[in-house]
């Protein structure tokens, strides 16, 4: 005899899933009504690169079309199912995320197939790696509603950048406030999930202020991944003709269950402690052709974790890593010479912890670019920089780009570099009953190549194709050697990757912006002896997303996603997310879905993914 209780519950999970069903057809058809209605509305033309500031320290109107830069727009950003950057790297073309928890509590991005460790993270140019260990390198504490947009270079930056830009670039761009307003948001989720923020934005003549805060909890999706999540930071400056003057801050608090969040397997219920502090400046000057900017940045971090929080004493760590850093770069146009750009940077990190000891290092870097183009068909783009460090020596990062339009619709692109990372304080001195580290640890050198085609079908609808390869030597890893029950970080040896990656762009004005890409990512690791990779072989061996944002009649709009990975060693997945929205004057209702199906997966070993999770918000903005 069945038990009526469980056939209730059967009948209530069965009802819900119905309903989601519902609503994500709904969605679809929505979106394709937005095509089939606009289809025949006159579009402006397709381009095949936005203006972007990434992949160039020359001035933003050099036409550069010979490296591939993703953009994600802060007004789509906040049409999609997400309340956290985590979240939003997962909808960029080309990006792997491999989330703990990936409600921005903690995840690792990697690029064409890069380690964690090998993504350069830049908030508005600035660089804010993280000294201790790349697992904190997305803790920037900038909220949503604060980003203007996020440009992903893929390939090498190290000759814009230096270290660590080997896989790629992010470069998180937060907005300037451009009007008094003032907004309210907050939502609800499954397993006690809550998050709230406000922002105010206040525009005087030239001068212009604007400050977020917001707060967010859950009780977890499943043993010991609960989380309290606290950010607030603001923007502040001075903009005229030919100057201006920019002041930001952002701060980060959170604490987390970690529940083998590191030790994959052992079943360590672990706590975590996080506080960051991130502080710029920057200025810039202008004097006929040239301009010049000026910044300044500090970092503070602080991290407490606990490897069992039931017995603190087996093993806990505190530790605190400081970052400042300033440059000056100078750019502009120098006749029959063609675009300029000529720098330095200095920056030293230091920390002090419990467990990993107390250690600096410093740098000084110089570098140059300079461009030129010739009837908007041909570009050349050259680069040079190189770094002084006060532990490994000098660094030298060459790269060129060149790019060739036979057609307005058509671009043929290729380039290559060099790119290298020094290792982290916690791959050097790291050292715990599952984790050790290295202090005789080298530089990882890299080589890129890569090669494609952009091409315009028609004025809405752009097809992206790529071919790249790369050498990498003295790649660092955690690796687990048979008959060891710990990991230990070597320079583990030489590994090759090849990848391919195509996509499509097609956009109905604002009515619907529809992307789809593919990856498919190779790699081989020449080693000397049998070992378990922790890092450097989790990757997708092939990935798809399509991501559909689309407005619609009624105020209203729709985002739909679908992502495909068949993840080396951990077997492949499809998951669909969307979002609803709809604005009443000021007023906009929402509900958001993540993976609608409850598809079960893992990104990282051990590490099971949340299941289906349902969002209902309102939000709230005034201008006055």
């Amino acid at each position: 005899m069945i038990d009526m209780i469980s056939l209730t519950a059967m009948i209530k999970r069965a009802s819900g899933r119905a309903i989601l069903l519902v609503i994500f057809l709904g969605i679809i058809a929505a979106i394709f009504w937005s095509f089939r209605s606009f289809a025949g509305t006159t579009y402006n033309a397709a381009r095949l690169n936005p203006v972007t500031v990434t992949a160039s320290r020359l001035e933003p109107d050099f036409n550069r079309y010979s490296r591939v830069v993703n953009v994600l727009r802060g007004e789509d950003l906040r049409r999609l199912p997400v309340q956290t950057l985590q979240q939003a790297l997962n909808y960029i073309p080309g990006l792997d995320i491999k989330s703990r928890n990936p409600y921005g509590v903690q995840g690792d991005v990697s690029i064409r197939g890069s380690t964690f460790s090998q993504v350069l993270i830049l908030v508005d140019g600035v660089r804010v790696n993280d000294p201790q260990t790349a697992h904190h390198n997305l803790n920037v504490g900038i909220l949503l509603e604060r980003i203007e947009r996020i440009e992903v270079l893929q390939g090498p930056g190290a000759s814009i950048y230096g270290a660590d830009a080997v896989g790629g670039v992010i470069n998180i761009i937060t907005r300037k406030p451009e009007k008094n307003s003032v907004s309210l948001q907050g939502a609800r989720g499954e397993n006690n999930t809550w998050s709230g923020a406000s922002s105010l934005s206040l525009v005087k003549n030239d001068i212009f202020l604007g400050g977020t805060v917001s707060q967010d909890s859950s009780s977890g999706f499943r043993r010991d991944t609960d989380y309290q999540i606290y950010t607030a930071g603001g923007k502040a400056g001075w903009r005229g003709e030919k100057s201006g003057i920019t002041l930001s801050y952002s701060y980060l608090d959170k604490e987390f269950g970690a529940y083998d969040f590191y030790t994959p397997g052992l079943h360590y219920p672990s706590r975590e402690w996080i506080r960051s502090q991130l502080l710029t400046a920057r200025g810039t000057f202008r004097a006929g052709d040239w301009e010049v900017i000026p910044r300044g940045y500090y970092r503070h971090h602080f991290d407490e974790f606990w490897l069992d929080r039931d017995r603190p004493e087996y093993y806990k760590n505190k530790s605190k890593t400081d970052l400042f850093g300033s440059s000056i770069n100078a750019r502009g146009f120098v006749d029959g010479v063609g675009s300029l750009s000529l720098g330095i940077e200095f920056q030293e990190d230091r920390i002090d912890s419990t467990g990993l000891g107390d250690h600096s290092r410093n740098w000084i870097s110089g570098f140059g670019e300079w461009g030129t183009e010739k009837n908007d068909r041909f570009s050349l783009d050259a680069g040079f920089r190189v770094d002084g460090y006060s532990d490994y020596g000098c660094e030298v990062s060459p790269a060129v780009s060149i790019s060739f339009r036979p057609v307005n619709s058509l671009n043929l692109r290729a380039s290559a570099g060099r790119s290298f990372r020094v290792p982290s304080y916690t791959e050097l001195y790291y050292s715990s009953p599952t984790n050790k580290g290295n202090p005789d640890l080298d530089p990882e050198q890299a080589w890129s190549v890569e090669g494609g085609l952009d091409w315009g079908i028609d004025r809405s609808l752009v097809l992206h194709f790529t071919s790249f390869y790369r050498k990498e030597s003295d790649i660092i890893d955690w690796v687990r050697y048979p008959g060891n029950s710990f990991w230990q970080v070597v320079n583990s040896g030489d590994v090759e990757t090849f990848g391919l990656e195509a996509g499509f762009e097609l956009s109905r004005s604002k009515w619907l912006t529809l992307t789809g890409t593919y990856d498919y990512l190779h790699k081989s690791v020449d080693r000397d002896r049998d070992y378990e990779s922790k890092y450097v072989l989790n990757y997708p061996r092939h990935q798809f997303k399509l991501l559909a944002i689309s407005m619609l009649p009624w105020n209203s709009s729709a985002s739909f996603s679908v992502t495909y990975q068949d993840r080396v060693d951990l077997g492949n997945s499809v998951v669909l997310d969307g979002r609803l929205g709809k604005k009443l004057g000021n007023v906009e209702i929402f509900s958001s879905c993540t993976n609608l199906t409850d598809e079960s997966y893992q990104e990282i070993p051990g590490i099971e993914q949340p299941g289906r999770r349902v969002e209902l918000g309102i939000k709230i903005v005034q201008d006055f």
